[in-house]
C-alpha cells in the first residue's frame, strides 16, 4: 500500500458544492525527480512526488517513513474538520488500547481469590453449590457486599 496522499488544491476558488471531489494541484514539478507535475504529498514531510518511483527514491534518500504523526501541532488558524475527526479518532484508538489492556490483565491475571473468597467456594462446594467470583477487574466484583458467615 502506498502511504502517500493526493495533492489537494486550497485555492479559494473551490465551491462549496464540490466538497469531497478530488482536485488536481497545478505545481510545476516534483520534488524529487523535478521533471514531472506532482500528484502525491508524503503525509510526515509534505514532500511532492509524482509517481511510486519517486515516493520510493524520496523514502530511501530522506529516512522518511511516510507515515502522518498524529500528535504534531496545528495551529488554529489552520485547524479544520479534518484535524477535529483526526484528534477524535486519536482519542477513540487511545480509549480502545487502554480498554485492551484491562482486559488482558483479566484474561491473564490468576485465578486465585483472599482467603475469604477461597473459604466461601469451599462452604459453597460442600453444600453442592457452583460459586463462582468475578474477578477484582469488573465492577460487578467491585460492588459486590456478599459476605459469608462461619456461624
Amino acid at each position: 500500500m502506498l502511504n502517500m496522499l493526493p495533492v489537494m488544491d486550497n485555492s479559494s476558488e473551490a465551491d462549496d458544492d464540490r466538497r469531497g471531489v478530488k482536485r488536481k494541484i497545478a505545481l510545476s514539478s516534483c520534488d524529487v525527480c523535478e521533471t514531472e507535475e506532482a500528484k502525491y504529498r508524503c503525509p510526515s514531510c509534505n514532500k511532492h512526488t509524482c509517481s511510486l518511483a519517486c515516493v520510493k527514491q524520496h523514502k530511501m534518500v530522506s529516512g522518511c517513513c511516510g507515515v502522518r504523526d498524529k500528535t504534531t501541532f496545528v495551529p488554529l488558524a489552520e485547524f479544520d474538520e479534518i484535524n477535529l475527526l483526526n484528534d477524535y479518532r486519536f482519542l477513540e484508538d487511545t480509549a480502545r488500547l487502554s480498554q485492551q489492556s484491562n482486559r488482558d490483565a483479566v484474561l491473564l491475571g490468576s485465578r486465585r481469590h483472599p482467603k475469604e473468597g477461597m473459604w466461601m467456594i469451599r462452604r459453597a462446594r460442600a453444600a453442592k453449590v457452583t460459586l463462582k467470583l468475578l474477578p477484582k477487574m469488573f465492577s460487578k466484583h467491585r460492588e459486590n457486599r456478599t459476605v459469608f458467615r462461619r456461624a
